[in-house]
């Protein structure tokens, strides 16, 4: 009798925690990423964030761009738009790439070294306020320091 008792309490118990709606549940933020590895993408307006320095893949007008601490552009990509919803992603050959929706690469990076190890990594670099890909023996393949306009 005692262990019937039990087992209907046990049963209504169960009942009354599945009845809970489901917005009591408690949420998780998700941590923005410090670096993008090889085969991640930035969606529209994702962004890398290491040291205040903010990785930006721009949904308004399809640019990659690094601001600083105070929100002042250093650098961004050298492509014509490319409309909307484009993406950022780093390529299994080490190749910072932007693609719009229609999967047609809009801009990239012209990496200076091609004999890289894989996995690569873009690194916001904030001693030199730089985005970089860098192998996984932190050998830099390209610099966005490289390609700032006057």
């Amino acid at each position: 009798m005692a262990s019937s008792s039990r087992a209907i309490a046990s049963l209504l118990s169960l009942m009354a925690l599945a009845s809970l709606p489901i917005t009591s549940a408690v949420s998780i933020p998700i941590a923005t990423p410090s670096s993008l590895l090889s085969g991640d993408y930035l969606r529209p307006d994702g962004r890398i964030i290491r040291s205040g320095f903010r990785l930006v893949m721009r949904d308004r007008d399809c640019k990659l761009v690094l601001y600083d601490h105070s929100f002042h552009k250093i650098w961004q990509s050298e492509n014509n738009g490319g409309g909307k919803a484009c993406r950022a992603g780093l390529e299994h050959h080490g190749t910072l790439i932007i693609l719009n929706r229609k999967n047609e690469k809009v801009w990239k990076s012209e990496n200076r070294h091609h004999q890289g190890t894989y996995p690569y990594e873009v690194f916001i670099n904030d001693r030199n306020a730089a985005v970089e890909i860098r192998d996984k023996f932190h050998y830099i393949m390209w610099s966005s320091k490289d390609h700032i306009k006057p």
